[in-house]
């Protein structure tokens, strides 16, 4: 799963995020018909479960130096909410064209149904 340290890192996925290669549309819902904005949520392979307010990837243990948190997020002393998710909200021009206006992250409950960003090193076909 998607994930990234620093707030260099943080800017890179917004600004993969906004390019016009990457589609959100299975994940996204209209907030605002009349000005096109959408909002899309997805997982990052990052929890708190072993120490709370302690953000670490699942798959390495490196601790995020960087929280762009959402309003009224990290929710204070819940145990419920361990996973982050990212939360991007679009502006659409047209049905291939969108920009990032904004890219937050958030705890949400791990068993939460959302998408899943993935990050692959090597070429697909």
């Amino acid at each position: 799963m998607l994930t990234y340290d620093s707030k260099e890192e943080f800017d890179d996925l917004n600004k993969h995020f906004s390019s016009s290669s990457f589609k959100f549309s299975a994940c996204s819902s209209t907030v605002n018909p009349v000005s096109n904005l959408y909002q899309t949520r997805m997982w990052l392979g990052t929890n708190d479960e072993e120490t709370e307010g302690i953000w670490k990837h699942f798959y390495n243990n490196n601790q995020i130096t960087y929280l762009n948190w959402m309003q009224g997020r990290p929710y204070p002393g819940s145990q419920d909410f361990n996973c982050l998710i990212f939360q991007g909200s679009y502006v659409s021009y047209n049905s291939s064209s969108s920009v990032l206006v904004d890219g937050r992250v958030g705890d949400a409950e791990c068993s939460s149904t959302l998408c899943t960003a993935c990050l692959v090193d090597s070429p697909m076909r």
